[in-house]
Order: structure tokens, then C-alpha cells, then sequence
């Protein structure tokens, strides 16, 4: 008897994306990561005031949100809404961009914590 394998491939979309978008959309997250966890750490051990600190924040914001847009977009592109052929539903939006958003949502948190322990002159 011959066994014969039946292989399933499926495309997506988002494979047809340049493979650059993903590496800019990594290097911005990895940017937004490193610079949320420097003003979050900078807001949570000293009360001085550094003229740093802002723009270091809006720029975690900034590369963190050209990562999460690049997420949001290749979640829209690969909607899947129910189960078709075998093929898996897609999670929902906000498990999709969880992860991207947490330089956003660290340097939002930073930039309170420094707003409340800075010393009011």
C-alpha cells in the first residue's frame, strides 16, 4: 500500500507584504522598547525634572505606534471571521495588538508617574 500525504497550504495575504515593512516595523518596536523602558525606569527612581525625559517619551509613542499600526494592518489584511475550510478563526483584535501597544502603554504610564513625582515649583 502506498500512504499518500495530503498537505494543506495556505497563503495569506500579508505574505505578499515587502519583508522590509516587517524588519522597519521590528526595528521601531525594538527602538519603542528600549526608550519605554529607559523613561519608565528614569520616572520611577528619581523625583528631578530633566529636560530629557519628554521628548525621549513622545519618541517611544511614536516608534511604538509605527509598530502597532503595521500589527493593525496586517491583522485587517488577515481577517478571518469564522472558521472556512478548515482554516482557524482569527483572535480578536485587541489579543492581536497586545503586544505591540506595550511600549505605547509603558511610556503613557512613565509619563504619569513622572507627572505625579515630579516636585511642583
Amino acid at each position: 500500500m502506498k500512504k499518500y500525504l495530503s498537505i494543506l497550504a495556505t497563503a495569506s495575504p500579508s505574505e505578499e507584504l515587502p519583508y522590509i515593512w516587517l524588519n522597519y516595523a521590528l526595528a521601531a518596536f525594538y527602538i519603542a522598547c528600549l526608550l519605554a523602558i529607559a523613561v519608565l525606569a528614569r520616572s520611577f527612581v528619581t523625583r528631578r525634572r530633566s529636560v530629557w525625559f519628554i521628548p525621549t517619551t513622545l519618541a517611544a509613542m511614536a516608534f511604538g505606534l509605527v509598530s502597532w499600526l503595521y500589527a493593525a494592518y496586517v491583522y485587517r489584511i488577515d481577517y478571518v471571521a469564522v472558521e472556512m475550510d478548515g482554516t482557524k478563526a482569527s483572535l480578536p483584535f485587541w489579543q492581536e495588538i497586545a503586544v505591540p501597544s506595550l511600549p505605547i502603554l509603558a511610556s503613557m504610564v512613565a509619563l504619569a508617574v513622572y507627572q505625579i513625582r515630579s516636585p511642583r515649583t
